[in-house]
């Protein structure tokens, strides 16, 4: 039963006035039935806002992102840097510079998709940890990334290692997920070089005048390896591989310089093309052997190399100098897939 809104007495439902003190109940009706609408309008109102507000708040509607940087100083008598890098998602760079009073500079960042009230603290998860250690005449950077799950949307992790050029330098780096890159400047001394990625591309670049001591790799699970090699200064045989199981592997090689000794170099992809490419001038030769399993060998280009052997699924060829006082022996390698072979040798 409804109420009279003056005096509180109940009243009939059809009652148009108040038997006790006679106040009009049509309006209070009216007003009662105008409120019921607006207020079922305001709730609507308020859940859409909340929605909304809780969308923007967590969804990942905006970038963040947080750099951290580690340095070593120079130190009169340290000529040799070990790099020992494992990360689980991180892209890594490594370049050679000329660093003034650093030895080497470890500069890394993460970015990703967050939320308007997620904090960029949060990205603290995904930092490589890095430790610097001096230890005689050698300087030791450690790196270590570990992650148990990634559920976030366009995560990237990147670290930039910058080595003084004046560092005799051994390079071990293994990534789950992230590419690889190392580049070279002229005088840089590697005593050997390890870049393995389980998911992302890898690629080498050793420049002119870059001494290498001790063997290459570069090899990934899933992805693309590219190596070049420029009038590389050997000081000992050496053994380059360069391998994929799911990509495509071009390897470029380049040399006139010569030296007393010879290079190996393995080329191998499981699923995917392999491309060689080599000029050879004076005194060093070279000889290739390719074999396919699925699919064709294609001799592009052919000057100053003898075909000594030819099959659908094998080939082989020499430098007219071959053997010579250093040689490239070369062998490529693919399952299912093409190789491509540019060969030069000019006397």
């Amino acid at each position: 039963m409804p109420y009279c809104p003056r005096c509180g007495k109940e009243v009939s439902e059809d009652a148009r006035f108040c038997p006790d003190c006679g106040a009009s109940l049509r309006v209070s009706r009216r007003a009662r039935e105008r409120r019921l609408p607006s207020l079922g309008i305001l709730l609507i109102v308020l859940i859409v806002s909340a929605v909304v507000l809780v969308t923007l708040g967590f969804s990942p509607v905006r970038t963040v992102d947080k750099s951290w940087t580690h340095s070593a100083s120079y130190s009169t008598g340290v000529d040799t840097f070990v790099l020992d890098f494992t990360a689980d998602v991180c892209h890594v760079r490594v370049s050679f510079e000329d660093l003034a009073d650093k030895l080497v500079i470890l500069d890394s960042w993460a970015t990703a998709r967050a939320g308007l009230f997620v904090s960029p603290d949060f990205l603290e998860r995904f930092r490589p940890f890095s430790t610097l250690a001096i230890e005689g005449n050698v300087l030791t950077a450690t790196v270590r990334q570990e992650i148990d799950a990634v559920d976030l949307q366009s995560l990237n992790v990147t670290c930039r290692i910058r080595v003084d050029r004046s560092l005799n330098a051994t390079v071990n780096i293994l990534t789950r997920t992230g590419g690889i890159k190392l580049d070279t400047r002229a005088g840089v001394i590697l005593n050997s070089v390890s870049l393995e990625a389980t998911t992302g591309g890898v690629s080498a670049r050793l420049v002119e005048d870059v001494v290498v001591s001790g063997d290459v790799s570069v090899m990934t699970t899933t992805g693309g390896v590219e190596l070049s090699w420029d009038n590389v200064i050997l000081t000992e045989d050496v053994l380059v591989s360069a391998v994929t199981t799911t990509g495509g592997v071009d390897v470029s090689v380049k040399q006139d310089r010569e030296q007393l000794w010879n290079v190996t170099v393995e080329a191998e992809a499981t699923t995917g093309g392999v491309g060689f490419a080599i000029d050879v001038r004076g005194d060093v030769g070279a000889k290739i052997d390719s074999s396919v399993t699925t699919g064709g060998i294609d001799v592009e280009s052919q000057v100053g190399f003898s075909l000594v052997y030819s099959y659908p699924e094998r080939a082989g060829l020499t430098s007219d100098n071959h053997p010579a006082r250093s040689n490239f022996n070369v062998g490529l390698k693919t399952t299912t897939g093409g190789i491509r072979i540019d060969a030069t040798y000019i006397p």
